[in-house]
């Protein structure tokens, strides 16, 4: 069965101190504009539209790939998704601090497990990825 997946914001975010700075963050308000996001084969029908980015799950491995960025990595930081999925599951956030290896620096060692709530209504997700050693 094909999960729907809706992404209304993604941030990084650094909280220190209890004050939330955003560093980077992306809003999907123009129809039409990814924003720069590239889905995989394993996404059908991907569209931004009504501040929304969707998508429908095709097969076994469907993921979307950022623009690149770079920030200062802190052991704080998290980044939050605004996320509305018609099932719950599990996903993984890939980071690197290089595009110089076999897949553009992405590898199962630099990676943070997540919970997809599922459900009807738009959750916040928090992932703590740890990335601090990396600098950046």
């Amino acid at each position: 069965m094909a999960r729907l997946i809706w992404l209304g914001l993604v941030a990084a975010v650094a909280s220190i101190a209890g004050a939330d700075t955003t560093l980077i963050e992306w809003t999907f308000d123009q129809p039409g504009d990814l924003r720069g996001w590239h889905p995989n084969g394993h996404l059908a029908e991907v569209k931004v539209g009504d501040g929304e980015l969707r998508g429908k799950t095709s097969d076994w491995d469907p993921f979307l790939t950022s623009p690149v960025f770079e920030i200062p990595a802190r052991p704080w930081q998290v980044v939050e998704l605004d996320i509305r999925t018609d099932q719950p599951g599990r996903g993984d956030l890939f980071w690197t601090n290089t595009l110089n290896t076999q897949y553009e620096g992405f590898t199962p060692e630099k990676h943070t497990p997540f919970d997809l709530p599922g459900g009807d209504a738009w959750q916040t997700v928090r992932i703590s990825p740890l990335w601090h050693a990396e600098k950046k």
